[in-house]
Formats: structure tokens, C-alpha cells, sequence
């Protein structure tokens, strides 16, 4: 594969204004031997194949008043398969010799805002974002038994909005949210290549959360413990909502994956610069935890690491 891009950027107002414009050419040439082809005295055939997309970005940011910013955006998004969506594990993901490149029609609007000692605190950042996006081709991981396989999902609509909140309540004290909603749906009408109604036309797609938030906070100080010791102290969290594993046909068979709320601790101290000592507890309380096809993750766990740098300046 080979991107190549160019983008040009302009600063205009006193820099107020920031304009971006962005183009890319992507280029995919594969050839892989399709296992969907086995046949018993045949070996695999060998399938070529190649593409060529142009996407592009045009965003704009504009400071309105002091520290407060509007911004907007609209993309032509391309994403080229990965090798591993490509060519599989060699174990259970099947290669997906013909798989073609992801597009979509990306467009974002939001706010911004960004002040320094603000209401007693050092410094807030808060940021706001709604995106519309019109995906065709969707790369998505299909499961089957007990075998996989990546296809492209011919159309998608994403509507969705998020909002981030940052805040650096004293120099060693900092915090901060996010929150996402998205409604994702199908909305190919037809089967490809024929006039049969989608049976999945206006449903939610599974494996894809549609309501999560991840919020935390830290404390780190060069002075707790003395002027050569550094120290960060943190704790994170993330919430998802219950969301489908496959699809729901109907009401009588739930396919979800359980709403989820893990947290992890840990501690950092470092001493000069040189010596490092990190613990983490990931899962504190045990949660029952799955990935997005409902395979399960591991429960509470405990984490190590010891480094020592050689040099800052290599």
C-alpha cells in the first residue's frame, strides 16, 4: 500500500482563523491465495486485487472570542485494509482476498474552549463535537461458529456526539471526562445485486458500542518526595452501555454484550530521571468484562514494570 498526501495550511485574522485543506491519493495492490476457493484436488486460486482512491479533508477553526473556538470540517475519508484484515491469523480469521477499500462522507462541527486560570483552576479545556458520517464499503470483522472473516459492509450511517472535559484543578492535581452517544445503523435497502429487501435495513449494527465514557483523575508531584523523585498517582475508568453482539432478529433472542464499568489504579515514582518503578491494578473490582463479540477478557490483574535509561541523550 502507498498514501501520499499534500496539505496546506492558512493562517488568516491574526491568526484567529486557521483554514486547512488536505488531499490523498491511496494505493492498494494485493495478491493473495482465496481459501474460499479450496477445492479438493485443486490448490487455492491466487486473487489480485488492486485499487486507487482520492480523499480529502477542508477544516476550519475560528477563535470567536478569547480562548473559545468554532470549528468545522467535512472529509472524504479512505482507509485501505490492514494485512491482517487482508491475510487473517492464519487460524481462525480467514484471508478476505477481495476485500476493498473503507469510504465514507465525514462531516464535524463543535466548540471548543480552552482558558487558563479559570473560576480557581489552573487550567479548563472543554470540547464539544457532532459528526455525521456516510460509510460505504465498511470493513467488519464477521463471525461464524468458529471462524471469522473480514467483509465489506456495502452502507452505514453514523450520527453521533461527543464532549470531552479536561481540567488542571493546581499544578499537581488534573481530571477529566469524556462521554460518546452514536447511532449506528444499516441503511443498504436491497441485497447487492438483487431487488430483496435487506433484512437489516434500519437496524443498529452489532459489535459497536453506541453509548460509552471513560473519566479519571491524577496526582503527580516532583515534591513529595524530594527534589530527585518523581511521582504520579492515577486512577481510570471506563463505562460501556449494553450493546449487540449480532444481530437482533427478534425480540425473543438477545444477543448483547452486559454494560460494563471497569477501573484501574496504579502508581508511577521515578528517581533522576533514570530509575523508574510503575504498578497498576487493571480490573480493581473484578467486573465480568467481554470484547465487542462477546469473547471474554481477563478479570483483575496485576502489573510490574521496572526501567532503568542508560543515557537521555541517545
Amino acid at each position: 500500500s502507498v498514501v501520499t498526501g499534500l496539505t496546506w495550511e492558512a493562517n488568516l485574522l491574526e491568526d484567529r482563523l486557521i483554514n486547512m485543506l488536505s488531499a490523498k491519493v491511496l494505493h492498494l495492490d494485493s495478491k493473495i491465495e482465496d481459501l474460499t476457493s479450496y477445492e479438493m484436488m485443486e490448490p487455492p486460486k491466487q486473487k489480485h486485487n488492486v485499487a486507487t482512491e482520492f480523499g480529502w479533508i477542508e477544516s476550519v477553526k475560528y477563535e470567536a472570542v478569547s480562548q473559545v473556538h468554532l470549528k468545522a470540517s467535512y472529509q472524504r475519508a479512505v482507509r485501505l485494509p490492514s494485512p491482517n484484515e487482508l491475510f487473517g491469523d492464519g487460524i481462525s480469521i480467514f484471508p478476505a482476498a477481495g476485500l476493498r477499500p473503507e469510504k465514507s462522507h465525514n462531516f464535524n462541527g463543535g466548540i471548543l474552549v480552552d482558558k487558563n486560570h479559570f473560576l480557581g483552576m489552573r487550567r479548563v479545556q472543554f470540547d464539544i463535537n457532532a459528526y455525521y458520517m456516510y460509510v460505504t464499503d465498511m470493513i467488519k470483522l464477521i463471525r461464524q461458529y468458529r471462524s471469522a472473516g473480514y467483509v465489506n459492509a456495502d452502507k452505514v450511517e453514523i450520527k453521533g456526539i461527543e464532549g470531552e472535559l479536561k481540567i488542571d484543578v493546581s499544578p499537581t492535581i488534573y481530571v477529566y471526562g469524556n462521554v460518546t452517544f452514536q447511532d449506528v445503523k444499516d441503511v443498504l435497502r436491497y441485497v447487492p445485486g438483487s431487488i430483496t429487501p435487506n433484512p437489516t435495513y434500519g437496524m443498529k449494527l452489532p459489535n459497536i458500542p453506541y453509548f460509552f465514557a471513560n473519566f479519571g483523575a491524577e496526582y503527580h508531584s516532583d515534591k513529595l518526595l524530594g527534589k530527585k523523585w518523581y511521582v504520579k498517582i492515577f486512577w481510570d475508568s471506563k463505562f460501556t452501555e449494553e450493546y449487540y453482539y449480532f444481530w437482533e432478529m427478534t425480540n425473543l433472542e438477545k444477543r448483547r454484550i452486559p454494560r460494563s464499568w471497569i477501573n484501574d489504579v496504579g502508581v508511577l515514582l521515578t528517581y533522576k530521571g533514570k530509575y523508574s518503578f510503575a504498578a497498576e491494578c487493571h480490573n480493581i473490582g473484578d467486573i465480568e468484562n467481554w470484547d465487542q463479540y462477546r469473547q471474554p477478557l481477563p478479570g483483575r490483574s496485576f502489573h510490574i514494570k521496572i526501567r532503568y535509561t542508560f543515557s537521555r541523550y541517545i
